[in-house]
């Protein structure tokens, strides 16, 4: 009691109030904390990445994940250092079968290069043709290259090593990162193929611009024809094909940074890619014939390097999304479109994921208006270092984890039904409690089926401040973006009204 009367004293009121402060400014922390393990509980019972192949042994840093397109169900993992697995798409499959060992001709320097990439020729069924990409050479002289194979057909379980032909073979500039290396081929025929700005910060030789590297681009290549000394053809539509400056004729878009990871929607045949960004923004592409997507003049929608504020962006096309490194959230992994039937609030979005946090998330987008997106797996303790996404013969998604080297496959939760006829907005969002930092938040409902939607910004005294949705919208998951930088501090309800439910979610600024 002494002790307390002593503190209570003008001596000691700047004391008391720093305590004061201290102690609301944990409250607040601690009530962040919750909001956001409040979401994290109702995110994750969304949607789940199951264990596919419990059985199988671990990979070791798989790069990529694939179905072998010849109606066996047969998928496919490559390692980074050069072994490729094959084995039998079965929930209770306990066995794999080695494919390829590449160990003495792929690049074994323990950085970003490696066996990176790989496509089955649209006529595999016949002619047995695997592409791969990868390194090869020793430090500092190394290259990348894509090589042909044939399969056994004695062994349809076996890649035959000295039928290698090399496709195409460039050196690299000494840097061990940023060497991209997917493969796919296009509805078109063609074989595309990625390959990063070759590596450093902030592309140093400034190679994304170049069009007389192959560096930072997407090429698209006529491998079934030879012509000018090579073991292809340039597409005679190819943006460079008749060129006469000097511009690779192979060079389909250009301005990457490091995509990782592209892929073509199989209905509508657009190529989605998700490029690295540099310090501050993950960006998406819808990449076109010719396109100029920016690196390193712009990074996302901004100019690089960030201090810029006015640069010449003219002719090059900017992402149709983009996130920031938020956190930890610092590289983006490219997915796909999902066809498949088990999650039908997924239907046509664009799967994709963040290396780091294991962040998934699905994009809804169709040309006609903003993209929106939604969090599919909130990411929290995943630790799976999310290397690739691949797709099965029925369109489901997987997903492959660079750091335990298991696969996983994209699911609803055990028991709930993938057709509920409940009505249920499931309002949430990324955040509940918002600051100088992080002034947005994306706010996430779903429709079990069509309806007119309210969707209003309401401060603490009830009274509607903003409309942000008044129209009929489809079934299906639906995800928009509030920015908190024109709002006072205070507490704000974000009210969603359909016909026959309203939902509120309670939100928090101070900055």
């Amino acid at each position: 009691m002494l002790l307390f009367t002593k503190l209570i004293t003008l001596k000691n009121v700047k004391l008391i109030r720093a305590i004061l402060l201290f102690l609301s400014k944990a409250m607040k922390l601690i009530l962040f904390f919750f909001c956001i393990a409040l979401f994290v509980r109702t995110a994750s019972a969304q949607f789940e990445l199951q264990s596919a192949f419990p059985g199988l042994s671990i990979f070791s840093n798989p790069t990529e994940l694939q179905t072998v397109p010849d109606g066996s169900g047969r998928m496919i993992v490559l390692e980074q250092r050069g072994r490729l697995w094959i084995f039998d798409n079965m929930s209770s499959v306990s066995t794999r079968r080695l494919f390829f060992d590449g160990g003495t001709v792929v690049a074994q320097n323990g950085c970003e290069t490696g066996l990176l990439g790989c496509a089955f020729h649209p006529d595999y069924a016949n002619n047995h043709f695997v592409y791969l990409s990868y390194d090869t050479g020793s430090d500092p002289t190394w290259y990348s290259q894509i090589v042909r194979y044939q399969v056994s057909t004695a062994n349809p379980d076996s890649i035959i090593p000295s039928s290698a032909h090399i496709i195409l073979s460039f050196e690299q500039d000494g840097l061990c990162n940023h060497k991209g290396g997917c493969l796919r081929f296009g509805p078109d025929g063609y074989l595309y193929a990625s390959f990063g700005d070759g590596g450093g910060g902030g592309d140093p030789f400034k190679h994304g611009q170049n069009r007389s590297v192959f560096f930072g681009k997407i090429l698209r290549l006529d491998v079934d024809h030879e012509a000018d000394g090579n073991h292809y053809a340039i597409p005679p539509d190819n943006p460079f094909a008749n060129d006469t400056q000097g511009f690779k004729k192979e060079i389909y878009s250009y301005g990457m940074r490091n995509t990782w990871k592209f892929s073509f929607d199989k209905v509508t045949g657009k190529l989605w890619a998700g490029d690295v960004g540099q310090d501050a923004y993950e960006e998406i592409d819808i990449i076109t014939n010719g396109g100029n997507y920016g690196w390193n003049i712009m990074e996302g929608y901004h100019c690089y390097p960030s201090g810029l504020f006015d640069c010449d962006s003219a002719g090059m096309i900017p992402p149709i999304w983009e996130y920031p490194h938020n956190g930890n959230s610092v590289a983006i992994t490219g997915g796909f479109i999902y066809h498949g039937t088990a999650i039908p609030s997924l239907s046509r979005k664009y799967i994709y994921g963040d290396y780091v946090t294991g962040y998934v998330w699905a994009l809804t987008y169709d040309s006609t208006s903003p993209a929106t997106n939604q969090v599919v797996i909130n990411g929290t303790g995943a630790n799976l270092s999310i290397s690739c996404f691949a797709e099965d013969q029925s369109g489901e998604i997987y997903a492959m984890g660079y750091s335990n080297g298991k696969i996983y496959k994209l699911t609803l939760p055990s028991g709930v039904e993938n057709n509920s006829s409940r009505t249920n907005l499931g309002l949430t969002a990324d955040r509940t409690f918002l600051d100088q930092i992080h002034p947005t938040t994306d706010i996430h409902f779903s429709l079990s089926e069509s309806d007119h939607i309210i969707l209003s910004l309401i401060d603490e005294k009830g009274t509607e401040i903003r409309r942000i949705l008044n129209r009929e919208m489809e079934r299906g998951e639906q995800s928009f973006q509030l920015n908190s930088n024109v709002l006072p501090n205070g507490i704000y309800f974000v009210r969603l009204k359909g016909s026959s439910e309203t939902q509120s979610l309670k939100i928090i600024v101070q900055k």
